[in-house]
C-alpha cells in the first residue's frame, strides 16, 4: 500500500525528552515523525479493518498477532514501512491525488547568492584533528545557515530538485521551500486537574507544542504485508488520539539509484538511522555490502527517541539516530538492492537513502 496521511486537526509526535508531572512543561513535537510512531499507528489500525478485538489481541486471543506482531513487540519480518515523508498534494490525475514528497535540505548544501551547491570533503589538512587518516573535514558557516533557513525554518527541496542536486551538485537558489510553506508549530496550553477535588493544581501548567500542516500537506507512507485495507479511511495517529485521513495513491516507490562521480558516491538519508557506534557503524563496507572507503561526513544533531511500551507498562530504552539529510561520502562500489542502511529498524522505515555523486 502507497498512503497519503493527512490530519484532521493539528498532530502531536512527542520527541524523547522526557515528560513527567511535575518534571518538564513542555512537550515537543517533531515533524515529520520517527518510523517507529508510524509503523504503530498502522499496526493498530489494522485491528479496526479486521474488525479484531484490542481485549483479545492484547491478551493474547487473536490470532492476528501472525499480521501485526505481538503486544510491544517490533514489526515481524514480513512487514516493510518505508516513511514517512512529507507530501503534499497537487492535483488529481485518473481519480487519484497527484502527490509531491519533500526532503531536508542535505546537510553538505552550501548557499551562495543565488544556488546552493554541494560541498565535499577536504583533500588537504588543515591543522590538526581527531579524525582517521584518509577522512576530510566539511563544513562552513554557509551550510549551517542553509539547514536553518533564517526564520523560515529548515529548508526543503522537492524529489525532482534534490535529484537534480544528487546528480549535478547544485541546484538554484530558488527551489528550496521554507519550512513555514509546508507546516508550522503551534503551542496549547493545559493545567494540571486534581481528580479528588475536580479542581487545578498549583503550579502544573504545561505546554504541548503541536504540529500543524498547511492545506493539502501531509505524510507519505508505504506499507508491504497489510492487506484489506479500504481506498480511504480514518484513524487515530500520534499522541492524544488525535484523527488523520487517508487515502491510496500511486507514487513510484522511493529507490536508490547506484551512481558514481569523480571521487566517488555519497549517501543522502531521508529518515533517520541507527548505528550501534553512534555517528557511524564499526564497519561500512559489511553494513553496505560492497568494499567501500570512508571519505567524510556531514551529520546533523542526532535524534533521541525513547518511549513507553504500553503492553508492557515500562519505558524503552532511549537511542541516539542519526538525523535525515545527513550525508556519508565513500569511495568503492555503491550499494545494490539495499533498502536501507541502520544497524536498527530498517523494515519500519529507519535508515531510507538516496545517492548522489561527489
Amino acid at each position: 500500500m502507497k498512503l497519503f496521511v493527512e490530519p484532521v486537526d493539528v498532530w502531536l509526535f512527542r520527541d524523547g525528552r522526557p515528560f513527567d508531572l511535575g518534571g518538564d512543561h513542555q512537550a515537543r513535537s517533531v515533524f515529520p515523525p520517527l518510523p517507529t510512531v508510524v509503523q504503530g499507528a498502522m499496526r493498530s489500525h489494522h485491528l479496526a479493518v479486521r474488525g479484531a478485538s484490542l481485549a483479545d489481541y492484547l491478551a493474547g486471543r487473536d490470532r492476528i498477532d501472525r499480521e501485526i506482531g505481538a503486544p510491544g513487540s517490533d514489526a515481524p519480518n514480513h512487514l516493510r514501512f518505508r516513511g514517512p515523508i512529507v507530501a503534499k498534494a497537487t492535483g488529481h490525475r485518473g481519480g487519484k491525488r497527484i502527490i509531491e514528497r519533500f526532503f531536508p535540505l542535505p546537510a553538505d548544501a552550501l548557499v551562495e547568492e543565488s544556488s546552493i551547491r554541494a560541498m565535499q570533503p577536504s583533500r588537504r589538512t588543515v591543522g590538526a584533528t581527531n579524525l582517521p587518516d584518509g577522512v576530510g573535514l566539511i563544513g562552513s558557516e554557509g551550510a549551517a545557515a542553509a539547514a536553518r533557513g533564517g526564520g523560515e525554518g529548515r529548508k526543503w527541496l522537492r524529489e525532482a530538485d534534490l535529484r537534480t542536486y544528487l546528480q549535478e551538485g547544485g541546484v538554484s537558489k530558488e527551489c528550496t521551500v521554507g519550512e513555514s510553506c509546508l507546516f508550522v508549530y503551534e503551542s496549547r496550553f493545559g493545567i494540571g486537574r486534581d481528580d479528588r477535588t475536580r479542581g487545578t493544581r498549583e503550579g502544573l501548567l504545561y505546554e504541548a507544542r503541536k504540529v500543524r500542516p498547511c492545506d493539502d500537506v501531509g505524510l507519505y507512507v508505504e506499507v508491504d504485508g497489510l492487506t484489506g485495507w479500504p481506498q480511504r479511511g480514518v484513524m487515530a495517529f500520534g499522541g492524544e488520539g488525535h484523527g488523520a485521513r487517508y487515502e491510496m495513491v500511486d507514487l513510484p516507490t522511493l529507490q536508490p539509484e547506484p551512481c558514481m562521480g569523480d571521487m566517488g558516491f555519497k549517501v543522502v538519508f531521508l529518515t533517520p538511522t541507527f548505528f550501534a557506534k553512534g555517528w557511524q557503524p564499526g564497519d561500512w563496507s559489511a553494513l553496505l555490502g560492497s568494499p567501500v572507503v570512508f571519505r567524510g561526513a556531514a551529520v546533523g544533531k542526532p535524534v533521541v527517541l525513547g518511549g513507553f511500551d504500553m503492553a508492557k507498562k515500562r519505558h524503552k530504552p532511549a537511542r541516539r539516530y542519526v538525523p535525515a539529510g545527513s550525508v556519508y561520502f565513500f569511495e568503492g562500489t555503491p550499494p545494490q538492492g539495499l533498502q536501507s542502511i541502520s544497524e536498527f529498524g530498517g523494515n519500519i522505515g529507519f535508515g531510507q537513502f538516496l545517492i548522489g555523486r561527489w
